[in-house]
């Protein structure tokens, strides 16, 4: 179970990060270890949160957990600082389409869904923005419809790099405009 555990160096930065989050209750340190490295279990090996009873002693309220901190954008914000920092270099920006089962929209919650409908069907984009050490500095989703052009500036905003590489999808007058745009594909 141990090998599970994300490492001592990763751990400082995350904890790190969510010492600077307001209202997190940071009593229990090894429980709150073991509750982010299950979330890690399951986005990269695409399990259910039911097969993480080694980590957590209940699978639904980790699931549960998760989602209160998606929806409060804390996974975002580890995502910002907990990642080695790499100088204000070339950023790559790219998306990728994925098909949405037909069962997908109509969530309960009536929350906001990035789910579109074209030729293809029901897709989404995962737009991403990556720097020059290979870490996503930005994630956005949009519904599968839309224009890649749309969301360049919000992929770059804060981010400040002093190239962008993008594909033709993302040639906008404005990302030109304020810094070199290289162009692949």
């Amino acid at each position: 179970m141990d090998e599970h555990l994300i490492g001592d160096g990763l751990w400082q930065r995350v904890l790190e990060a969510l010492r600077r989050e307001p209202y997190m209750h940071l009593s229990n340190l090894d429980r709150l270890r073991r509750f982010v490295s299950a979330c890690f279990v399951v986005l990269r090996r695409n399990c259910t949160w039911v097969e993480l009873g080694c980590f957590v002693p209940s699978a639904e309220g980790a699931k549960r957990r998760f989602r209160r901190w998606a929806k409060k954008g804390v996974w975002d914000r580890l995502l910002q600082h907990s990642q080695p920092v790499a100088g204000p270099d070339v950023l790559h920006i790219d998306s990728t389409a994925i098909k949405c089962h037909r069962t997908a929209t109509g969530a309960r919650g009536s929350g906001e869904e990035a789910i579109g409908r074209s030729r293809g069907g029901l897709t989404t984009k995962v737009h991403h923005a990556v720097d020059g050490l290979g870490f996503v500095r930005k994630l956005l989703t949009s519904p599968g419809q839309h224009a890649d052009c749309r969301h360049a500036a919000a992929l770059t905003r804060e981010l400040k790099p002093v190239a962008v590489v993008a594909d033709k999808a993302y040639d906008t007058d404005t990302l030109r405009g304020r810094r070199a745009m290289l162009e692949f594909g």
